[in-house]
């Protein structure tokens, strides 16, 4: 659910942006990297930390792209079969610490919300797994969130990706695809271990696409993607 949580100390936001923007030489979680690709990108382990980069929480649009330098993009999109031009991607958590468990990407919309866009269901939090009203005012829309990305910098490998806001008994459901076009399941489950409400998952080489739906598990089994981790070897 959304709440009002602390602001991040700027001593530790600008350590954030150190690691997610260029400080010299690139200081990544498996420590500082030196030297280029060949096509000007910095190379080691680049965390995607979604919630900092899209800046203050709210919607914000469809489909959404998020960048840094030197490492390419990853657009985000929310994708529904009936159609309602309200679903936008959602932030939250901004100023959570991070790897917080309610920080990170979610899903809003518009029907039934009077125009603003945000969710409506018992106990909905603008989550993954979050329903949504149809035309007719229904609760049957659950939309899923697409990760594309084609835009890395090449030579990149999507290595793994954080969910959170996984209370026990929630559920969640990831599905991977080289084209975009046909997924394959790579996992889908509810959380029934271990006392953490943010879960990493380790993602297959050669995929481009993740697209996250909703899951098994307990009535309002919701989530939020928070990072993802790639690789980009050393030339």
């Amino acid at each position: 659910m959304l709440r009002s949580p602390p602001a991040l100390p700027a001593t530790v936001l600008a350590a954030m942006c150190c690691v997610l923007a260029a400080c010299g030489s690139r200081v990544t979680p498996t420590g500082a990297t030196s030297g280029v690709t060949s096509n000007g990108a910095l190379p080691g382990t680049t965390t995607w930390d979604f919630a900092l980069l899209a800046g203050p929480d709210g919607p914000q649009g469809n489909p959404k792209i998020f960048t840094m330098p030197g490492q390419g993009s990853i657009i985000a999109t929310v994708v529904e079969s009936s159609s309602n031009p309200g679903f936008q991607v959602w932030s939250k958590g901004f100023n959570d610490a991070p790897l917080s468990d309610e920080r990170g990407l979610g899903i809003c919309g518009d029907y039934g919300t009077g125009g603003f866009c945000g969710s409506v269901g018992p106990a909905a939090s603008d989550e993954i797994g979050d329903t949504f009203p149809d035309s007719a005012g229904n609760l049957t829309l659950a939309p899923s969130l697409v990760l594309d990305f084609t835009g890395l910098a090449t030579g990149s490998v999507v290595d793994s990706v954080t969910l959170g806001s996984l209370e026990f008994g929630e559920g969640y459901s990831v599905l991977l695809s080289a084209d975009g076009v046909t997924y394959t399941q790579m996992i889908r489950a509810a959380r029934t271990t271990g006392s953490s409400n943010v879960v990493a998952f380790p993602v297959p080489a050669g995929v481009n696409y993740l697209r996250f739906d909703q899951g098994p598990g307990i009535a309002v089994s919701d989530y939020v993607i928070v990072t993802v981790h790639v690789v980009l070897p050393k030339p």
